[in-house]
């Protein structure tokens, strides 16, 4: 007896299907996938600009919080400085708006801000300020803490850091003074202000 043999396979129509069939499932996946990871990167990219701005907001507190002189809003161009004296230093922070940074420099007191040594604090900052020791009043309500407001714009994703700061300390000379260009934050008579 004959045994019948069916060695014919799979036919071209069969495999063209098969393929095509597969090639469908594949795109949906990668495409998936592409969704997935555009996703996370977005996700990743705000919670990085968050917790950037929350970090200087907490670094901005930290000066300000032992601080026994308070200097804000000198301007040279479209940058805006601000002088926090506590203890022996001078901390200076400019909101380079021009750049959309914040730099940073220490020095001892006394001194001024040197051109050449500042150091990045913050990138991507669309806005930077310190408020309340420059308002008029009489009061004590504004007498031991300023706001921090921070705000960071990235990739189109925008955020805010808004920190109320109670001063430790009490503060010695509160006021708005205009910067002196090339030589640091004015002074007794080299600025112009109010004080508080």
């Amino acid at each position: 007896m004959k045994k019948s043999v069916n060695n014919s396979g799979y036919s071209l129509v069969e495999l063209i299907l098969t393929l095509a069939i597969f090639s469908i499932v594949m795109v949906g996946i990668i495409m998936m996938m592409t969704s997935t990871s555009d996703s996370y990167k977005d996700g990743n990219s705000q919670v990085t600009m968050q917790t950037e701005a929350q970090i200087v907001a907490n670094q901005i507190e930290e000066l300000l919080v032992d601080a026994t002189t308070a200097y804000s809003q000198g301007f040279a161009g479209s940058n805006r400085y601000y002088k926090i004296t506590s203890g022996l230093y001078n901390h200076f922070v400019m909101y380079d708006a021009s750049n959309a940074k914040i730099m940073y420099q220490k020095t001892a007191s006394g001194d001024n801000y040197d051109d050449s040594k500042w150091s990045l604090m913050a990138d991507y900052v669309s806005g930077f300020q310190i408020t309340g020791w420059d308002t008029d009043t009489s009061s004590s309500s504004c007498d031991n803490m300023v706001t921090v407001n921070v705000a960071m714009d990235k990739q189109g994703y925008v955020y805010t850091a808004v920190r109320d700061v109670y001063f430790s300390n009490a503060i010695e000379n509160r006021s708005v003074q205009d910067i002196i260009v090339g030589g640091g934050i004015g002074g007794g008579g080299g600025g112009t202000g109010k004080k508080v």
